[in-house]
């Protein structure tokens, strides 16, 4: 396609509180981000790797090129991450041994490893939770030389649920494993790793967490007391030099976290929600919706169900003087036979929420950019295939 865009971030660059735009190439267009903690991402290595104080995180746990990644408040409530010496051992059931020459997941010697001693092997910790909520735990882990392994997450006085997460086991290589549940009425939860291991059958364990919520999120790293990563926010003012008010097209690779979820935005306005177009996730699973705001008229808002959000997918946003239409990986996917009537150099601010600081968007971004003037539908087709 001949057409350059106005603007184009592909998370390649970035230093604290921003992350750098290719094209305009004066700077203009970088983001401004901020997250009040420091975090972790997955590297280009597939280590897990801390980042600092508002440094954005550019992840790689999709492979490829890595992705802009953009989450939510979260705790870990595991207040010893990477201790697991601390756990219970039901009756001297397992060996649990700090193995020095093992590489973590983090690139650094030192794995705990537990080896089942008994037919039955478990060995676990007991969590504080909150009853009728919604958890999510995850782990790495590699096998040694594991045939079947299951997990025992207990809330109640009867019998609680086994995961088995065999498949998800490879030797020689840290595998992420994730398991959301729902509690009952206790306010504790047993949590067993390792039940029905036969004896002799070993497992390497590293970075534990459960927060309160329906998907995983990065890892939290803790040491005798829970720990929050706050949200990363990212936006930019003052683009009114390459966001045509009149016409243009708006183009994201995106991706969510879930499928539902409340409404995650990303949205072109005037730094108000009264003149504003959006693009967002809607709370209806696997929904994606569009919107114009013109002079805090009603908003027109249009949507249409995908296959899966979680699997990055290309859009196009394209508006003109006659009509509002959104391409999806190749192919015309909402229309709307009316268009936004926004005043000249309106359109100025790009924000990753509703334009109001509400439906702070949550995914990951691998490509974002603006034309200051609508693509042919042959230039649409080409740009999200």
């Amino acid at each position: 396609m001949s057409k350059t865009p106005s603007i184009a971030v592909i998370p390649s660059g970035y230093k604290a509180s921003k992350v750098y735009s290719v094209l305009p190439t004066n700077g203009d267009a970088d983001l401004d981000f901020t997250r009040d903690c420091v975090a972790t991402r997955v590297n280009q290595n597939g280590l897990l790797e801390e980042v600092g104080l508002n440094v954005p995180r550019l992840d790689y746990s999709d492979g490829g090129c890595p992705s802009l990644l953009l989450e939510p408040n979260r705790t870990n409530l595991v207040i010893e991450s990477a201790n697991f010496s601390a756990w219970s051992n039901y009756g001297s059931e397992t060996s649990i041994v700090l193995d020095s020459s093992k590489l973590n997941i983090d690139g650094n010697l030192g794995v705990y490893k537990v080896t089942s001693l008994s037919g039955q092997g478990r060995t676990g910790f007991t969590q504080s939770v909150t009853p009728n909520t919604q958890y999510t735990l995850s782990f790495y882990v590699e096998s040694v030389n594991v045939s079947d392994v299951d997990i025992l997450i207990n809330n109640s006085d009867i019998a609680g649920t086994i995961y088995n997460y065999t498949s998800e086991l490879i030797n020689n290589q840290f595998v992420r494993v994730v398991i959301t549940f729902n509690t009952l009425l206790e306010t504790t939860s047993s949590i067993q790793f390792t039940r029905n291991l036969a004896i002799g059958e070993s497992l390497y364990f590293s970075s534990i967490q459960l927060e309160e919520g329906s998907y995983a999120t990065s890892y939290i790293p803790t040491s005798g007391t829970e720990v929050t990563r706050f949200k990363d926010e990212a936006s930019k003012d003052n683009l009114e030099s390459y966001i045509n008010s009149s016409e243009g097209v708006l183009y994201f690779e995106m991706s969510a976290f879930i499928n539902t979820n409340p409404n995650r935005a990303i949205t072109f306005s005037d730094g108000t929600p009264d003149n504003r177009i959006m693009i967002y996730y809607r709370y209806i699973e696997n929904t994606l919706g569009i919107l114009y705001e013109v002079n805090n008229e009603p908003p027109v808002v249009s949507s249409a169900v995908l296959s899966n959000i979680t699997d990055f997918k290309k859009f196009a946003l394209v508006y003109n003087s006659t009509n509002f239409r959104l391409f999806l990986d190749g192919s015309e996917f909402i229309t709307i036979n009316s268009s936004p009537n926004f005043n000249t150099n309106t359109l100025n601010r790009l924000s990753f929420d509703s334009g109001s600081g509400t439906s702070k968007f949550e995914g990951k971004i691998k490509d974002l950019r603006v034309y200051n003037e609508a693509l042919t539908d042959a230039e649409l087709i080409t740009l999200t295939q």
